[in-house]
């Protein structure tokens, strides 16, 4: 019972996060995904010059267009990654209801749910400054989930086989 509270409210506090992280307006959300960015770029770029990889610093012009070209799409692969969080979390707390055992029907309702809160979510934003509210970010937050069930499927799988193989 203990375990069922814990993964209950550890799903929930992440779907808080996503909502809090929704609530950021446009500015404020873009300029931390920048900011973010942009001390991974120089984080990186002086690492590869102390190691000899590169042997010049980039101007603070080629940071910026560096970042500027990554943004849209890291901000992208973080909706699905967030949502991947949320698709794993889901999984692990309808495990500690329906037992461990893998099956698709745990996974359509992981995919299910997690779109479900993906439209909440994007009509959230429609009540967000400067947010807007796009289908295709319920797409690519859906996807991330996918993509984690498809993890799950192939852990479980090699997990099975690999038990299996133990067992002969």
């Amino acid at each position: 019972m203990k375990r069922k509270i814990i993964y209950i409210l550890l799903t929930l506090i992440w779907m808080i996060i996503i909502f809090i992280m929704s609530s950021m307006n446009t500015d404020e959300s873009n300029g931390k995904s920048k900011q973010t960015i942009k001390k991974t770029v120089q984080k990186t770029s002086e690492i590869s010059e102390n190691i000899g990889i590169t042997n010049s610093k980039p101007t603070e012009k080629q940071v910026n267009e560096t970042v500027n070209k990554l943004n849209f799409p890291l901000r992208k692969c973080a909706h699905a990654t967030e949502y991947a969080v949320l698709a794993i979390l889901i999984i692990f707390t309808l495990n500690s209801f329906m037992g461990k055992e893998y099956s698709i029907k745990k996974m359509v309702i992981v995919i299910t749910i997690c779109f479900v809160y993906s439209l909440t979510d994007e009509y959230h934003q429609l009540f967000v400054p400067g947010r807007t509210s796009q289908f295709i970010d319920c797409i690519i937050d859906t996807s991330g989930s996918i993509i984690m069930c498809c993890v799950y499927t192939l852990a479980k799988k090699l997990t099975w086989h690999l038990y299996k193989i133990k067992l002969k």
